[in-house]
Order: C-alpha cells, then sequence, then structure tokens
C-alpha cells in the first residue's frame, strides 16, 4: 500500500514530490512541495527542515522522530497532515491546515483544546485510532466538513455539536452510545453511518426527520428503544431519497429473557414505521424478534438488489420477495422459524414465471425448519444451503438454472445424502454444475 501512495504521489506531483524510502539517500530539494517517508524514525537536519519551509503536505508512513515532529509545526503553509503516531503538542501553529489524517494512531488517546485553532481545518480522520474523548473545543472547527470516527473506543460526542453546521460527513462506531441532543440541526449531513439510540438519554430517532441530504449507508441501532410506531414514523426515511443502505438493527436477546414475548408485537410495529424511500438498494435486518416480516411498504421496494435477514429466530412469514424485479442477492441467517422462502400470496399464485427474475445468489444459513425451496430462479448463479436439516431435495427445475456455476450445501444431513456425487437422488439434477461443494463421503 505505502508503495502504491508514492507512486502516486510522484506521478500527480512531480518534481514537487519527495519520497524518503527505506535503505535510500535521502535527498531532498528545496522548495519542496509534498513530503511522503516510510522511514522508522525517520530524522531530519536543520539544513533538511529548511528546505522543507514551503511544504503543502506530509504523510509520514513509519514513526518519526519527535523533535522533527516537532519541527513540523513550524510549517506554516502545511496543508494536509498524516501521522500515525503522535500528534504535535504545537498543531495549532498549522494555521493553514485543512486536512488532518491520524487514523490507526494507537498511541493517540486523546487530541489538546487547542485544535479549535486549526480555523481552515475540513477533513479530520481519526478512524481505528485510541481516541477515547474528543475536547468541546472541537465544535468551534465552522469549517469542518468531514469527522471520521469509525473504529474508536469513543463513548461519546460532545453535546455542542449541533453547532458544527458545515459538518456534511460523521463516521462513528458501535462504541458510541448515542448521538448528542440537537444531531438535527445538521441538515448539510450527507454521511451519517450510524444512528445509535439510548433508552434514556441523546437524540431520539425523530432527529433524522429533516436530515434529507442523507445518502450512502445508515445503520440505525438498537431499535427496541424506539418506543412506538408512531416515534418510527418521524424518521422520515421515506423522504431519503439518496439512501442506499439501510441496516435495522434491534439487540439480541436470550431464549429465556422475559423481553422476548413483549417484543414480538413491538417490533413489528416499529419495522412497519420504518418506511424507507423506493430508491433504497440494500437492505438488512437484525435480530428482529417479531412472528412476520410484513411491512406494507416492502412491495415499494422496486430498486432492491439485496436483502438480509439476520437471526430473526421468531420469523415465520417473509415479504414476497419474489415480486421485488431487480432483487439480485438474497441472505437468510439464523432464522428457526422459517419454512417457505415464498409469502403465502406468492403460494397461491399458479404462475410462478414472473418471480425472482434477476436473483443472482441465494445464501442460506441455519434455518433449520426450511422445507423448500424457489422453483423458479432463471437467473441464479450460486446457492449456498448451510445447517438447514429439514430440507429434503432441491426443485426439479434446478436443472434449468443454466447460469447456476456454484452450488454449496453444508450440514444439510438429508439433502447431502441425496446430493452425493453420482449415487444420491438428487445428484442428476445438480451434475451440470461446475463447482458443487457438499459434506457428502462423494
Amino acid at each position: 500500500m505505502h508503495d502504491l501512495m508514492h507512486d502516486m504521489a510522484r506521478h500527480v506531483m512531480g518534481d514537487d514530490c519527495s519520497v524518503i524510502e527505506p535503505g535510500k539517500d535521502v535527498v531532498i530539494p528545496y522548495g519542496v512541495l509534498h513530503l511522503s517517508s516510510s522511514c522508522p524514525g525517520s530524522i531530519f537536519s536543520p539544513q533538511d527542515l529548511e528546505k522543507l519551509a514551503s511544504l503543502r503536505s506530509v504523510f509520514m508512513y513509519g514513526n518519526m522522530n519527535e523533535d522533527s515532529i516537532s519541527h513540523i509545526s513550524n510549517h506554516m503553509y502545511l496543508k494536509v497532515l498524516y501521522l500515525p503516531e503522535v500528534l504535535p503538542d504545537l498543531i495549532h501553529y498549522l494555521q493553514n491546515l485543512q486536512v488532518l489524517l491520524l487514523y490507526s494512531c494507537q498511541k493517540l488517546r486523546e487530541l489538546p483544546e487547542s485544535i479549535c485553532e486549526l480555523k481552515k481545518l475540513n477533513y479530520l480522520n481519526l478512524s481505528h485510532s485510541s481516541i477515547e474523548a474528543l475536547p468541546g473545543s472541537i465544535i468551534y472547527l465552522q469549517n469542518l466538513q468531514v469527522l471520521l470516527l469509525d473504529s474508536c473506543p469513543l463513548p461519546k460526542l460532545p453535546e455542542g455539536l449541533r453547532n458544527m453546521k458545515n459538518l456534511q460527513r460523521l463516521e462513528i462506531g458501535y462504541s458510541l452510545r448515542h448521538l448528542p441532543l440537537g444531531i438535527k440541526e445538521l441538515t448539510s449531513l450527507r454521511t451519517l453511518s450510524m444512528f445509535p439510540l439510548s433508552n434514556n438519554s441523546g437524540a431520539k430517532i425523530g432527529e433524522l426527520e429533516n436530515l434529507n441530504l442523507l445518502e450512502g449507508e445508515l445503520q440505525i441501532v438498537p431499535l427496541e428503544n424506539v418506543e412506538s410506531l408512531s416515534e418510527a414514523k418521524t424518521a422520515n426515511l421515506k423522504c431519503k431519497r439518496n439512501l442506499q443502505s439501510l441496516m435495522l438493527r434491534w439487540s439480541g436477546i436470550r431464549p429465556w429473557d422475559p423481553k422476548g414475548s413483549m417484543r414480538i408485537a413491538h417490533d413489528e410495529e416499529v419495522l412497519e414505521g420504518l418506511e424507507p424511500n423506493t430508491s433504497l438498494k440494500k437492505l438488512e435486518i437484525f435480530f428482529y424478534m417479531g412472528k412476520s416480516i410484513s411491512p406494507s411498504w416492502m412491495d415499494g421496494l422496486r430498486n432492491l438488489i439485496e436483502i438480509t435477514f439476520y437471526h430473526c429466530k421468531n420469523c415465520e412469514h417473509i415479504p414476497p420477495l419474489g415480486r421485488l424485479p431487480n432483487l439480485r442477492v438474497i441472505h437468510f441467517s439464523i432464522m428457526d422459524s422459517l419454512k417457505c422462502l415464498c409469502d403465502d400470496k406468492e403460494n397461491m399464485l399458479d404462475d410462478t414465471s414472473n418471480m425472482f427474475l434477476c436473483l443472482q445468489k441465494l445464501d442460506i444459513y441455519n434455518c433449520p425448519n426450511l422445507v423448500s425451496l424457489p422453483s423458479n430462479l432463471p437467473k441464479l448463479e450460486a446457492l449456498r444451503l448451510v445447517e438447514c436439516d429439514r430440507l429434503l431435495s432441491l426443485p426439479d427445475q434446478i436443472q434449468s438454472f443454466r447460469d447456476l456455476n456454484k452450488l454449496v450445501i453444508i450440514n444439510c444431513e438429508l439433502l447431502s445424502k441425496r446430493c452425493e456425487k453420482e449415487i444420491g437422488v438428487d445428484w442428476p439434477k445438480i451434475s451440470h454444475i461446475p463447482n458443487i461443494i457438499t459434506d457428502s463421503p462423494g
């Protein structure tokens, strides 16, 4: 990766870029604008530092000598800085700094309060660092547009986050317990990777209502902290036309927990209220406790390409997925109560030729009560069946699935025997498939 970055730097910046690599002589021309180093413990002499007076960007891929790091603070023209280890105490001297990259900075636990003096900073990446707290002064970075905090042990954000009106991209991780009140005022937000919900503090789901510029992926967790159908509707997901991927996640619950039975009706109500825009491409539902996944809006997701159901152990009925014209990928995982992949309406139809017209990948894991598969999958390319003990056979029509090039059958006791090479009852149905993986003796 470092070699690639160095090559890109040379290509884009030409003679204005100086690249320092292990085992090679350090030659720094006067007036160099961009510096990249992957040498551990890089030390720059006073003469080198004089040559670097006009620096615009610094990328340090190895540990840098602390004295050299402190001298970086004197480079008033510096706009881009990447450091993998520590942050100079005098970082606030870099008044023209626009991009500060501290991702994977494992020694970094906190930022100095003086960070607020970087008035021109618009991009701050702290992802995969060890940052445990953000200073309250960070809210005064009024030009900050991108704040990346994913995979950090960060439990909360500053309460005044609502003041960062120009923030367009906010990426956070699972360690964050809730968002601060007032997140609804950040109407310029285009990326909000996750909306964590608390049952006693922080922003409620209704603060999503007017964040209608959101695009890309959004995760909402955990949804048991949404009280009702009416509260779920306040998220106004239907008006978020640019949202491409939506994860709706509840918390897992132990089988003996009495809250499980109370959540059945609750989860079904909340799901009904979380209607997304019809432009959605990907939908994931995790740890849902309802007996039926049948929101009234599912039929309208005509642009949906991929759907995942994970650990929905009570679910007996699923929506009419076969009628979604662009659906290409389906994942079912740990669906203890699911018996059939078609809903009742689809089962009553005599003509199923218009079902699953675009489906290319069907992945089914740990569905112990599943007894049948759809019979018409004309575009299917990959079928994976794992731990489906009651699945007795494959549909006869599988012989006509000409695009099917991969079949995986693992820990499906009855089906594995039927698909045993050369001697299994279902072998003639599948012998045309190029890649077959089973745990049968053959």
